[in-house]
């Protein structure tokens, strides 16, 4: 499904279950929405943790608090990272409340979270945990992950947990430079990100970016051979792109 913004953003995505949960028959515990409004885009993807047991859940209900809060917060007036950041706690004050009333630990529901919020004048974006998101502006690309360059390592900080802002990154870029960005759990990490300089591939995002396949191209690329002997993950991404011919 494609959702345009003021005729300027055309934004796509996909979530699949990787090959060792199909194994396993365990459901996939990622999760992604996106939402056009009047004047903005929002976006969510959600990565849960599988030592958590409801994993699956604590994605779900991140990305979907994500839409509703975010839709009802840029209708008053407010910066957009500190919109974020109430997210963030508004968040795990819902999984806290989910856990309780099922008599669990809220480390059951663990999850990451990325978000994006895109208007006609900035882009912002919050990464909680691991996964990815890549800025496609001019001939570059910004990428932020929360893994330091060099390293091959991966301490994985969820929302749930009380450290969660040591994994928070919240970024703000103007919008007239920007003509695409893409949010995806680490399940495509090791397809989308060169390590160790913690820097976008190139080629694939270009592709991506210039062509901005369907919901089923998407589905279909993740669920390829080729990417599933890099990894037996669960998959997201979501793509944003602006138009041709929308004001830059």
């Amino acid at each position: 499904m494609e959702r345009k913004q003021g005729n300027e953003w055309i934004t796509t995505g996909a979530s699949v279950t990787g090959t060792g949960h199909i194994e396993t028959d365990c459901p996939c515990q990622d999760a992604h929405d996106y939402l056009s409004l009047p004047n903005a885009t929002i976006i969510g993807v959600a990565d849960g943790l599988s030592s958590a047991s409801h994993a699956d859940r604590g994605a779900q209900l991140a990305v979907s608090i994500t839409m509703s809060y975010l839709a009802a917060g840029l209708t008053k007036k407010g910066d957009q990272e500190g919109l974020l950041r109430r997210l963030a706690k508004h968040i795990r004050q819902r999984l806290h409340a989910l856990a309780e009333r099922e008599n669990n630990s809220i480390n059951e529901y663990a999850t990451t979270l990325l978000a994006g919020i895109i208007t006609p004048t900035s882009i912002s974006t919050m990464l909680v945990g691991d996964g990815g998101i890549v800025i496609k502006h001019g001939d570059g690309f910004t990428t932020i992950t929360n893994r330091p360059p060099g390293s091959y390592t991966n301490v994985v900080i969820p929302i749930t947990s009380d450290e969660y802002k040591s994994a928070t990154k919240i970024h703000s870029f103007p919008a007239d430079a920007i003509t695409g960005i893409a949010l995806f759990s680490d399940g495509v990490e090791s397809i989308a990100i060169q390590r160790p300089q913690e820097e976008a591939v190139p080629g694939l995002f270009d592709t991506l970016f210039t062509h901005h396949p369907s919901r089923i191209g998407i589905t279909d690329w993740l669920t390829s051979e080729r990417v599933n002997k890099r990894t037996d993950d669960d998959k997201t991404i979501v793509i944003a792109t602006k138009q041709q011919g929308a004001k830059r």
